[in-house]
């Protein structure tokens, strides 16, 4: 993206009077090529910069309004709202492999509800802040597995239910993006473990079988013996 501070406004160099179409070369190599009034960049237009970038839009009394379609050297596309040089409001970004990002930017970074979606099947609907998944959001992959809850700075975190492909299922806290808290794993046969986790490992947890029969436990990290109570008639 063009060097250039949020809060800085587009300057034009050329104040001589012209209307129409023209061009305009800068010092640092970069060229506008477009609609002209009094002297300024004024209706449809294109900055060309010197490092390769491409900018297509509008323009009004040497300021740049509206929408934009910018085009960098990387093959990287941004199609949406532009504010004091940079992405500002709703705008989708494509990249140069055939990923994706949709949702609303403030500053140059996306805040809100949005969408990104990778050229490897993963998509993510949901929150974001600060340019990273934050808040509510649900991600998906393309082999079926499935996270819906809460994220922060792009990880798993706070509440939320992982689905593993083969219906496997996760619900309950998330820290950093692992398994961190009380919460509950249920397995495809029936059983379950509920209890606490640390960073993916079970911690204090009991194992119940399909039937709610406490097969196993474990306290601190460390396997308990189960005793069973047998009752004759």
């Amino acid at each position: 993206m063009v060097e250039m501070p949020c809060n800085l406004k587009i300057i034009f160099l050329r104040e001589e009077n012209g209307d129409g179409q023209g061009q305009f070369y800068y010092p640092d190599g970069s060229r506008y090529v477009g609609e002209w009034k009094n002297g300024k960049p004024h209706g449809k237009g294109e900055l060309h910069f010197y490092n390769g970038n491409n900018f297509e839009g509008q323009w009004r009394h040497g300021e740049f309004i509206g929408f934009v379609t910018y085009i960098y050297p990387d093959g990287e596309i941004y199609i949406g709202g532009w504010k004091d040089g940079d992405r500002h409001r709703k705008g989708t970004t494509i990249y140069s492999d055939g990923s994706t990002i949709e949702g609303t930017y403030k500053c140059g970074e996306l805040f809100g509800k949005g969408e990104a979606i990778s050229n490897d099947g993963f998509k993510y609907i949901g929150e974001f802040k600060n340019d990273k998944f934050n808040g509510q959001g649900t991600s998906t992959w393309a082999n079926g597995e499935k996270y819906v809850g809460e994220f922060k700075n792009d990880k798993f975190n706070g509440q939320g239910t992982f689905t593993w492909a083969d219906g496997e299922q996760y619900v309950g806290d998330w820290k950093e993006g692992l398994i961190h808290g009380q919460g509950t794993i249920f397995f495809s046969d029936g059983t379950k473990i509920k209890g606490e986790f640390r960073e993916d490992e079970p911690w204090k947890i009991t194992v119940f079988d399909k039937d709610g029969n406490i097969i196993r436990k474990m306290l601190d990290g460390v396997e308990q013996k189960v005793i069973y109570l047998l009752r004759t008639y």
